[in-house]
């Protein structure tokens, strides 16, 4: 579910707002225009158009890609939030460097992208994004800060089953994977990621946060740790 401005969240004289947020995604509208998904501290995820992106002589080269946090300018128009100013303050440009790393990063905004609903609207999804970003960028334990990531937006937005009560589950979860998922829910990034996991309980890791996702949400998704 993808947010459209309310007037009540813009000034009724000029419909327009002005916020912080960090970029999860985007996607083509017609030739030259990017419907942007942004992810506010204040107001929540936020679709917004950005018209003529596309063109070589975008004033949003650059600027507008997933990760990047910004300051944007943002007008209600008849249909659409429309992108009128926007400034990066941070990109992360060392995640790009390694492939590891970029990927759990893109996935860390695809998944933050598809389960954060439009009503959803927290410091603490912010502050989690960013956090596991910066860890990202320190450690080269990507799955297990994925996993982290992973388990605590499920347990802010809900979506977590009890472990203590994991029997009235679907599927059954091995004891050892039931501590894990509570220990990632209940710990600091600092103390996760001095976890060691082996090789072959990494496409395990992947296989239980995959079902929990997709028993949750009820649809299908792509975990590809």
């Amino acid at each position: 579910m993808l947010q459209h401005i309310s007037g009540s969240q813009l000034s009724k004289k000029t419909r327009s707002l002005k916020t912080k947020g960090i970029i999860l995604g985007s996607k083509l509208l017609r030739e030259t225009d990017k419907a942007v998904f942004i992810y506010t501290r204040e107001h929540g995820k936020i679709r917004a158009v950005a018209k003529g992106a596309l063109k070589l002589s975008s004033k949003f080269t650059g600027t507008i890609e997933t990760l990047n946090f910004c300051d944007f300018n943002l007008y209600q128009g008849p249909r659409n939030t429309i992108i009128t100013e926007v400034k990066q303050e941070k990109s992360f440009k060392t995640l790009r460097e390694n492939l590891d790393k970029a990927t759990s990063a893109i996935l860390i905004a695809k998944i933050a992208n598809e389960l954060i609903a439009e009503h959803v609207k927290t410091s603490e999804i912010f502050d989690l994004i960013e956090e596991t970003l910066k860890e990202i960028v320190k450690s080269n334990k990507t799955l297990i800060i994925t996993a982290a990531f992973v388990i605590k937006l499920l347990d802010i937005l809900g979506l977590l089953p009890d472990m203590e009560d994991i029997k009235n589950f679907h599927t059954h979860f091995p004891v050892k994977y039931q501590k894990l998922i509570k220990f990632l829910q209940e710990n600091s990034f600092s103390k996760i990621t001095k976890l060691t996991v082996k090789k072959d309980e990494a496409p395990i890791i992947k296989s239980i946060l995959k079902d929990i996702i997709e028993y949750e949400t009820e649809k299908p998704f792509s975990l590809p740790l």
